[in-house]
């Protein structure tokens, strides 16, 4: 799972650098909905601690 596909952000830049291609079968733009999709089993997601706090 991911949120912001094909985004310039901090987590596409590492994956690029080590030259991880995740198999992502599922996006969102939404935390909450990313949590939620998580909980339910649905695969798995980076976080930053900061939201990662608030769930």
């Amino acid at each position: 799972m991911r949120i912001l596909v094909g985004e310039d952000t901090d987590y596409a830049r590492i994956f690029k650098k080590y030259h991880i291609v995740p198999n992502t079968r599922l996006a969102t733009k939404d935390v909450f909905v990313t949590y939620t999709m998580v909980e339910a089993g649905l695969g798995i997601s980076v976080e930053h601690s900061l939201t990662a706090k608030v769930w």
